[in-house]
């Protein structure tokens, strides 16, 4: 009891000291009164606007751009040296011409003279004032503290300190103002008499146009605003003298140095990030419960047949149980792949790479983040953790090695030279080149994040040098031991896999796991892009460290009850979906990149929007490539089947897990409605909470304590833009696939019978008239039996492929592809465009008038009858290697369809002609135009007027089905009949339409009327071509309300709580 006792208290020590004390990286410098105390500084960073509360860059610029005409110090600025990491992450440190004695307090001093070559020219003012607007940030060191700015946070009353400071100010008439002085205020903390230690860095930028240089070498600084104007810089030609200038105060503070960090450290509201990994904890501990509860009662049922089975083998020995017996060994469900579970996936070689890459990912990703909760990776120390990443990972190359290496061995791979070659090579590779890639741009853009090709060369000779000789290292003692042994024989024959149901199949099972991982690291991923883009310092490990905790345990969890979903529906190839199914949480991870740029960026130049996308894929790449649940899951499934052949006989298999099939059924239901809830819970949450934080003041703007709207109509703009696309391509392809190529398939198809013959001789009435008929005894079959006479043929009519869409679509998947649910896309292309060319020219033709726009319709159709004809063609028909434009029906055949053609034209004019015709007669108009106007009619007059409205569309609705309807269904018959002899249907057809159709080299047309082709469509196939247009009406309305609603959460998530700003 002492021991845990003491072990409880030693935790609660460690974790008290993480999250509030760091070991620092560097040693504390002590100055003396009136010593040196240097002042570097760092590249400019874009930063959050004030305004709009917006990221418009994320490109930064060296400090000593030319462009920017900053003073430089005596002899040119030197080069600070940097960690590897650093350098990385865009760090490039400069010395500066400002001269800080500690101690001395200096109202104004010039930074340097000003000469003809620090005036802003034309080309100087332009790229200031632009990157004025773009709310770029000054970033100044001193004694490694950043100069920021102080902020208050309103949801916790607490002061902490921004890093940087604005460049300058865009004014209320939207002219851009430089700050070219800047007031320093430096905390200092004197740790023993004369010594002193910096602690604190405050900027106050400001703007004065009156400055000016002393010719005894001094300074004289102007006032700034209010109370003088703003210093501009001209943009029409003229060149610009700007004199620097800046003060330092010195301010005497209590803090400690070993705690001059915390004012940065600043952690927005945590109890948003306590509340969402609560609910994490809790969900993650459902699941845990859950795999546990699965696993357990497998087992255990397992155990009770084994031995009912030895039961059986001992006591029954004269084989009266064998009923009983034959109940207990029937197979079903996961154990009936026993044999198959263990099979080499595809591509094995590919697999154990990413799986390799993975395992050395995961361990370094898991060891960097204890290192940064224990302290020992200090913000002081720049560059720290980047350097210690590289490092990790570098180190445990060996582990990828020899993961990777066992598993292909375990696979029975062969190619073991291109797997060692392969697993230090292509994960790395790619990334290296996604990253040298997007160096191009930086470089490009002159911009200081770039990489220097020195560090370049580096990087590869840490790579080349030492990462991949770990790994062939590793790679070597993973072959050299033994492979990985299934504990059943594979068999020889793979057996087949049964049809799974929707939520197995690859891709919903992807969206289904892989939105709980990602539902688990949301609220954290929001803070750490946060921090990431708008330049903050990142210091909240111990949220970060029990995040990933709860990251791994879910994915853990989540793959396991996937692949036992996958074995119970008798699909044994569960690797590659194990892996790929937590890892498709890399696809929400983007997803929520993309919808970070709507609401919180507004890029305004492609390379800052290449960049970004750049970076988010490939940061959702590398988190894919981190989740390893195939390493996790495998010596469950191990345990399992190894559990199976404890006591079976040899040459059967055990009885399902649950008692029937229902059980099982009902399991997995349940399973996956709370898997969905858990789903919907937690993204419901992060949104959330991720809303609040936004409402809570920490990024929203404050006048006065009143909140404002966001208001971000190129955000709001560019998402509605993107939705109604989408919509409409939806739309347009539920048109074509249900309502055009499913449509005609319908029309045409004609239901087939299956004959059997049945021989009176030899067969009873019973027998015949009955399958389900009682045997009869011998006497009764002689006294039943009919005479003998010729065999009689029975027809059983078949189910139309057409009944379903579901069946459609699968019949055509295989019989002509999985693209061809759009074959015929292109004729249709082409058809809608020439004929809306030639509607335009028959309209200008004819005039604008009602009459006359239905009569270019009707002339357009029959003008285009071939091409229409054309189509049918294609998607009633099997795939021809001929091409589309080669298929074209003669103009025999066009002249047979013309009649057809002009009838269906007319009809469908009909359908539009005659509610307006009505609309036009009731004059309807005057009453829709002012809807204040009906509300004062009289009560009579509001009904008649109600009523007319109603015919109208009644009209509308009785012409479509009543002339439409037939005229579609003959012209797609009639266009059938004339399908080439040399060309089967993809579906069952009688092109003799019950004999009515005689060919024309006996004589016949060739063609089947339009009254024998509505004839010839009975009511049944009728009954079905209306079902199949009310569903797809009722897909046609769930697809625009889901659109309508999507609409309405874009606007609400990016504007806030209102609607219209």
């Amino acid at each position: 009891m002492p021991l845990c006792r003491s072990s409880v208290y030693t935790f609660a020590l460690l974790w008290s000291t993480a999250s509030a004390f760091y070991l620092p990286g560097v040693a504390p410098t002590t100055y003396e009164h009136g010593s040196i105390v240097p002042l570097n500084v760092n590249p400019l960073t874009p930063g959050l606007s004030e305004k709009d509360d917006q990221l418009r860059s994320v490109v930064s610029y060296d400090y000593y751009l030319p462009a920017f005409r900053f003073c430089r110090p005596e002899g040119g600025p030197k080069y600070v040296s940097e960690s590897l990491g650093s350098i990385l992450f865009g760090d490039r440190i400069l010395t500066s011409p400002f001269e800080l004695k500690m101690g001395v307090n200096e109202s104004c001093k010039a930074a340097c003279e000003p000469t003809p070559e620090y005036a802003y020219d034309k080309p100087s003012a332009l790229f200031t004032n632009q990157r004025i607007r773009q709310n770029y940030f000054l970033n100044m060191l001193i004694d490694g503290l950043p100069a920021g700015q102080p902020y208050n946070d309103p949801s916790t009353d607490t002061d902490f300190t921004l890093r940087g400071f604005p460049l300058g100010e865009v004014d209320d008439a939207g002219k851009p103002a430089l700050n070219n002085h800047i007031d320093l205020v430096v905390h200092y903390h004197e740790a023993a008499e004369g010594k002193f230690r910096v602690v604190g860095v405050l900027a106050q930028p400001s703007s004065r146009p009156d400055n000016k240089r002393k010719p005894d070498g001094g300074a004289e600084c102007g006032n700034a605003a209010p109370t003088s104007p703003n210093l501009y810089l001209d943009e029409q030609g003229e060149k610009t003298e700007v004199t620097f200038t800046y003060g330092v105060y010195w301010v005497e503070s209590r803090t400690a140095w070993a705690t001059r960090w915390d004012t940065y450290l600043h952690v927005f509201d945590p109890r948003i990030q306590w509340f969402s990994l609560i609910n994490s904890a809790i969900i993650v501990m459902f699941l845990c419960g859950m795999v546990f509860a699965i696993l357990t009662r497998a087992l255990k049922k397992d155990i009770a047949r084994y031995n009912r089975l030895d039961s059986f083998n001992l006591d029954d020995l004269s084989g009266s149980g064998g009923e009983a017996e034959d109940g207990v060994q029937e197979d079903s469900g996961w154990k009936l792949v026993h044999g198959d579970v263990f099979r080499t996936p595809k591509n094995p070689l590919l697999l154990s790479v990413f799986l390799g890459n993975g395992a050395q990912l995961f361990i370094m990703t898991g060891c960097t983040i204890i290192f940064a909760l224990l302290g020992f990776l200090s913000p002081s120390n720049r560059g720290s953790l980047g350097t210690v990443m590289i490092l990790l990972y570098t180190v445990f190359g060996f582990i990828g090695g020899y993961t990777s290496s066992r598993v292909y061995k375990s696979f029975g791979g062969e190619a073991w030279k291109r797997n060692i070659a392969m697993t230090p090579i292509m994960i790395p590779g790619i990334v290296f080149a996604t990253f040298f890639l997007l160096n191009l741009f930086l470089w490009a853009k002159r911009s200081s994040g770039a990489v220097p090709f020195t560090t370049m060369l580096v990087i590869l000779g840490i790579w080349f040098v030492i990462s991949v000789p770990l790994s062939f290292a590793g790679s070597w003692v993973g072959f050299r031991h033994a492979p990985i042994t299934p504990p059943v024989r594979v068999n020889q024959i793979p057996r087949q896999i049964p049809p799974s149901t929707t939520y197995l199949r690859p891709f919903p099972s992807m969206l289904l796991v892989g939105i709980l991982p990602f539902g688990a690291i949301f609220v954290e991923l929001f803070f750490i892009m946060n921090n990431m883009w708008f330049g903050k310092v990142y210091y909240m490990f111990g949220f970060l460290f029990l995040t990933y905790t709860i990251m791994i345990i879910t994915c853990a969890a989540v793959s396991v009850l996937l692949v036992y979903f996958l074995l119970c529906s008798e699909n044994y190839h569960w690797q590659w979906r194990s892996f790929t199914a937590a890892g498709a949480g890399a696809g929400y991870v983007f997803a929520n990149a993309i919808l970070y740029w709507i609401r919180r960026l507004s890029l305004g130049s492609f390379t800052s929007g290449v960049l970004y996308l750049g970076y988010s894929l490939l940061l959702s790449f590398l988190f894919f490539i981190l989740t390893v649940p195939f390493a996790l899951e495998h010596p469950v499934i191990l345990a399992c089947v190894s559990h199976l052949e404890i006591n079976p006989p040899e040459e059967s298999s055990l009885d399902r897990p649950f008692d029937d099939k229902s059980d099982e059924s009902e399991l997995n239901k349940t399973l996956l409605c709370i898997m969905s809830g858990i789903a919907h819970h937690l993204v419901k949450r992060g949104l959330d909470a991720t809303h609040e934080q936004y409402r809570s003041g920490s990024f929203a703007q404050q006048d006065g304590g009143d909140k404002k709207p966001f208001g971000h109509p190129h955000a709001i703009a560019a998402a509605l833009i993107i939705t109604g696309a989408a919509w409409f391509f939806a739309a347009s392809a539920i048109s074509y696939i249900y309502g055009g190529v499913v449509a005609t398939l319908t029309m045409i198809e004609t239901p087939t019978a299956t004959a059997f013959k049945v021989d009176p001789a030899t067969t009873t009435t019973a027998e015949a008239d009955e399958a389900d008929a009682p045997l009869l005894s011998v006497d009764e079959k002689k006294s039943s039996s009919t005479p003998a006479t010729e065999p009689e043929l029975f027809y059983v009519k078949t189910k139309p492929i057409t009944s379903k869409i579901r069946t459609t679509i699968k019949h055509l998947k295989a019989e002509a592809g999985p693209w061809s649910r759009f074959r015929g896309l292109q004729v249709a292309l082409v058809y809608h465009f020439v004929h809306h060319l030639l509607f335009q020219f028959l309209t200008a033709l004819f005039g604008g008038a009602l009459l006359s726009q239905s009569l270019a319709a009707i002339f357009a159709a029959v003008i285009l009858s071939r091409m229409q004809m054309l189509w049918t063609h294609v998607v009633i028909s099997t795939p021809s290697e001929k091409k589309w434009y080669r298929r074209f029906p003669s103009i025999e055949q066009g002249k047979k369809i013309l009649l057809p053609t002009a009838m269906w034209a007319l009809a469908e004019q009909a359908a539009i002609c005659v509610p307006v015709i009505l609309f036009q007669l009731f004059d309807l108009e005057g009453y829709y135009a002012d809807p204040n106007g009906f509300k004062d009619l009289p009560e009579m007059q509001q009904k008649s007027v109600a009523l007319a409205s109603f015919a109208v569309l009644a009209s509308g609705l009785l012409t479509a089905i009543l002339v439409v309807f037939p005229a579609t269904v003959t012209l797609k018959r009639v266009q059938a009949s004339l399908l080439s002899e040399e060309n089967d249907t993809i579906v069952p057809f009688d092109r003799s339409f019950g004999g009515k159709v005689q060919p024309e080299i006996v004589g016949g047309k060739g063609v089947v009327s339009m009254l024998d082709a509505w004839k010839t469509f009975g009511w049944a196939a009728r009954i079905r071509l209306v079902k199949l247009y009310a569903k797809i009406a009722a897909i046609q309305l769930s697809t625009s309300v889901f659109f309508v609603m999507l609409a309405v959460a874009e606007v609400r998530m990016i504007n806030g709580d209102y609607i219209l700003y």
